[in-house]
């Protein structure tokens, strides 16, 4: 075996330490900025949904009206028609 001088230990100890330290370092950094992508990828999410819940909302009660409005002129057509058959046999 080698003979290894203590400094060249110590040193090589501490590269090692720091070499471990730096990766820890940039794992971290790494995960927050993962994190902080993944927050601003579902704030944005949230956005669009948010517009497309309004659009939709919007579409459905515009929906709702014109089927009432179609709902009453069919009641209406169907009230009169048997209304003025009956006056008109009346009348004949």
């Amino acid at each position: 075996m080698p003979f290894v001088t203590p400094s060249f230990v110590l040193i090589s100890n501490s590269l090692k330490m720091e070499v471990a330290e730096a990766r820890e370092r940039s794992s971290v950094t790494g995960g927050r900025y993962r994190q902080n992508q993944l927050l601003e990828e579902l704030r944005q999410l949230q956005d669009s949904m948010a517009r497309e819940k309004v659009q939709w909302q919007a579409e459905k009660e515009a929906s709702e009206l014109e089927m009432q409005a179609k709902m009453k002129e069919l009641a209406r057509t169907q009230v009169f028609p048997s209304f003025k058959k009956s006056r008109c046999s009346r009348n004949i």
